[in-house]
C-alpha cells in the first residue's frame, strides 16, 4: 500500500471515530483502526519496538492484584502536575515518568510525541483487546460477554472525576474517555504520518505535491484525499481531462483541443462535449470529497474552449 493509501486510510479510521464517538461502536472503530496499524507492513515495521514496550507495561499492570488496580481507579488524592509523587501507578511507563521528571527539574525543548505516544498507544491496544475478547466471548454463547461488551462501551463513553491540583487550590475536571480516545488516535497517526514521511526522504524520495494524478489507476489526490476517476473498464472524458492538464503546466490551460488529442479523438469542434465533461469531474469531486471542493476545474467555453484547475488548490 502507498503511503498516500495509508495516510487516507488512517484519517477515515478518526473522521469515523469522530461520528461515531461517545457510543459503542466508537470502540470497534478502534478496534479496526488497532488490526490495520498491526496487519500493515509498513506501519507494523515501524511501531515494532512501541508495540513490544506496551505489552510489557500491560504485564505489569496484569501482575497487580484486584486491590491495587482498585486503589489506583478509585484515587481519591488529588494529582498535581508539578510534583511526580502524587502521580498514580508509578511503576509502570516508568521510562516516561523519569522523563517528565527531568524536564520538571531541568527545563529543556522535549518532543511531545516521545512523552505521551506509547501510553496514547498503549490505551488503544487495551481498547482493542478488550472488543477481541468480546467477540471471542459473543462467538462462544459465553455469560461473561454480556460483562465484556459493558466494560467495551465504557473504554470509549464514560466520564472519569479527576482530581489535581493548580496553585495549592484542588479542583475537578471530568475526562471524557470519547475526547481522550480522539486525542490517542490523533497523536498515533500523526506520529505515523511522520514517521512514513521521513522514510520516503530518507530513500530519496522527493514528498509528493498537494496534487496529483495517478493515471494508471485513473485515481486523482487533493491534499491526500482519494477521487477515482473511472469507474469502468474505459476511461471517461474526466480522465483525459486531468491527464493533459497533469502532463502540462499545472498553472496553465489546456485546450480542448489537446484533450482530444490525449484522447486519440477529433475535436470537430464539439467542445460542449468537454464542457459537459468538466461539469461532471467537478460534481465527481465534489461528491467524494464530501461537497468540500465543488470547483476545481475552472473552464471557458466555446470553440477556443479550455480548462485548466482552480488556482486556489495550486
Amino acid at each position: 500500500m502507498t503511503i498516500d493509501k495509508i495516510k487516507n486510510k488512517l484519517k477515515s479510521f478518526v473522521a469515523e471515530y469522530q461520528e461515531k464517538a461517545g457510543t459503542f461502536n466508537g470502540s470497534l472503530v478502534i478496534f479496526e483502526f488497532i488490526e490495520f496499524i498491526k496487519n500493515e507492513p509498513a506501519i507494523k515495521e515501524l511501531l515494532g519496538e512501541q508495540f513490544s514496550y506496551c505489552e510489557s507495561q500491560r504485564d505489569i499492570i496484569l501482575k497487580k492484584s484486584d486491590s491495587e488496580l482498585d486503589s489506583v481507579i478509585n484515587n481519591k488524592d488529588a494529582i498535581d502536575p508539578k510534583n511526580p509523587n502524587t502521580w498514580l501507578a508509578k511503576d509502570v511507563f516508568t521510562k516516561e515518568h523519569d522523563f517528565v521528571c527531568d524536564i520538571i527539574e531541568n527545563p529543556a525543548p522535549y518532543n511531545q510525541e516521545d512523552l505521551v505516544l506509547p501510553i496514547y498507544l498503549a490505551y488503544l491496544l487495551a481498547v482493542h483487546e478488550a472488543v477481541y475478547k468480546g467477540k471471542i466471548e459473543i462467538k462462544k454463547g459465553s455469560d461473561k460477554s454480556e460483562k465484556i461488551t459493558q466494560v467495551i462501551k465504557e473504554l470509549s463513553t464514560v466520564f472519569i472525576p479527576f482530581k489535581y491540583k493548580d496553585k495549592n487550590e484542588e479542583k475537578s475536571l471530568p475526562l471524557q474517555m470519547s475526547a481522550f480516545c480522539l486525542l490517542c488516535l490523533t497523536v498515533v497517526c500523526s506520529y505515523i504520518f511522520s514517521e512514513l514521511e521521513k522514510s520516503e526522504f530518507l530513500k530519496g524520495n522527493p514528498p509528493k505535491p498537494s496534487i496529483s494524478f495517478d493515471s494508471e489507476e485513473s485515481i486523482l489526490y487533493i491534499r491526500d484525499q482519494e477521487i477515482k476517476i473511472t469507474l469502468k473498464s474505459r476511461p471517461p472524458v474526466e480522465h483525459y481531462i486531468l491527464k493533459t492538464i497533469f502532463d502540462n503546466d499545472l498553472n496553465k490551460s489546456v485546450s480542448f483541443y489537446d484533450i482530444a488529442e490525449c484522447e486519440n479523438d477529433e475535436y470537430r469542434d464539439n467542445w460542449n462535449r468537454y464542457r459537459n465533461a468538466c461539469d461532471k469531474l467537478n460534481v465527481k469531486i465534489s461528491k467524494q470529497t464530501k461537497n468540500k471542493i465543488n470547483d476545481f476545474i475552472d473552464y471557458k467555453t466555446g470553440i477556443d474552449g479550455w480548462c485548466k484547475i482552480n488556482k486556489k488548490y495550486l
